[in-house]
């Protein structure tokens, strides 16, 4: 097993006397790793008692413990305020259920060591109108050219989370149980840990956060942090899970052999204690885990490489040329990708200059919130070897 994945498994499982022999340059891996999936801050804070004196004195040391406080200080400010918007359309009549985010870090020894870069909230067609007047109220800009066909984008005006205001809870197409799913979560939800707000219950939560971990390791991968969710979330509510029903609901999902495996995967390498009764082949569960330990939180945890190309761009070596950057990067690409992008061009490729000028003026009055757009879609981080013999295996169901 790759060394960072074991250095990053000992800090999830608390592990009382863990193997610290490294480099000043292997901890640095190892650190760029755990941030890679989204668990930097739970990486540093389990090692704060084991990292070497030296390695302390070190400006590897002192970068990274610059990053993790800045972290956590805007994790909890993004919170603050996060949770002002959902008693806020609480106050306003909107039932709204939360979905994974604040909840999924209430089971972390320490709730802040979460990171996430949004919320997602999920509600009922017809609260659509008034939580859009909510979140106009407290200075979110609703972005309409990033909404999807289930869910609604706000972005504040200054920092913090922005917000997936889902209304649907998967796509149409994934099954045609989706929406009688999603009526049920509606209708079975329950109140958050602190009480705060709602959340789904614990069969279809473990329902939603398997079907959702599938669907990302067909498509950008699910990454450690996914799975130490999972682990901590099943462990803290096993009683409460019905097996039965849960596996209804896979099944009806066409995912009860994938989400088998991935339940087996957080309880081999993540002793969460929670199994579903199916036959699982170790080769495959291991195999399954290595694809999971190299893919990374939604792709190698796509906020965090969002933020750190925009640093780059912004901040880092290429300040002076930043603009020049942003054309050159992100706006004049070839044909061949523009027309991912823009079937139109499929068509007619004689427009790809037209389309070029859109994103030209798309960049000089929203810079920041369409780079995010658009590192999102042209990072190529998923181009990695799996077990594709793993891969065809889980998807015969």
């Amino acid at each position: 097993m790759d060394f960072r994945v074991t250095m990053l498994l000992q800090a999830l499982n608390q592990i009382k006397e863990p193997k610290v022999e490294l480099s000043h340059e292997q901890w640095n891996q190892c650190l760029q790793f755990a941030a890679e999936h989204g668990l930097e801050c739970v990486f540093f804070d389990y090692y704060q008692l084991f990292f070497p004196d030296d390695f302390k004195q070190s400006d590897i040391y002192q970068k990274w413990q610059g990053k993790i406080i800045h972290r956590l200080f805007w994790t909890k400010q993004s919170e603050r305020k996060a949770r002002e918007v959902l008693a806020q359309l609480e106050k306003q009549g909107v039932f709204a259920i939360v979905l994974k985010g604040i909840d999924c870090a209430s089971y972390y020894i320490k709730p802040e060591n979460r990171t996430m870069s949004d919320m997602d909230i999920f509600l009922h067609w017809d609260d659509l109108e008034q939580a859009d007047k909510v979140f106009q109220l407290l200075d979110y800009i609703h972005v309409q050219d990033q909404d999807t066909d289930k869910e609604y984008i706000y972005y504040p005006k200054e920092e913090g989370y922005f917000f997936e205001v889902h209304f649907a809870l998967f796509k149409k197409e994934l099954s045609d149980y989706t929406q009688a799913f999603g009526y049920n979560a509606l209708q079975t939800a329950v109140r958050s840990k602190d009480g705060e707000f709602n959340v789904l219950e614990p069969t279809l939560a473990t329902a939603y956060m398997l079907v959702h971990m599938v669907k990302h390791l067909y498509g950008t991968g699910i990454g450690l942090k996914g799975l130490y969710d999972l682990a901590l979330y099943v462990r803290a509510q096993k009683e409460h899970i019905d097996e039965q029903k849960l596996n209804l609901y896979l099944t009806k999902f066409h995912m009860l052999k994938t989400g088998a495996y991935i339940l087996a995967c957080a309880n081999r390498f993540l002793a969460s204690g929670f199994v579903l009764d199916y036959e699982i082949q170790d080769a495959f569960c291991n195999n399954l885990f290595g694809i999971i330990a190299r893919s990374g939180d939604t792709g190698m945890r796509e906020e965090y490489v969002i933020e750190q190309r925009y640093e780059v761009l912004a901040q880092g070596p290429y300040k002076g040329n930043k603009d020049k950057m942003h054309l050159l990067t992100f706006v004049f690409l070839p044909l061949d990708q523009m027309k991912k992008r823009y079937s139109s061009l499929n068509k007619h490729s004689w427009l790809l200059p037209v389309f070029w000028g859109v994103r030209i003026v798309r960049v000089v009055f929203k810079s920041r919130q369409n780079l995010k757009k658009w590192i999102r879609r042209d990072i190529n981080h998923r181009n990695i070897m799996t077990h594709q013999e793993t891969i065809t295996f889980l998807k015969e169901e």
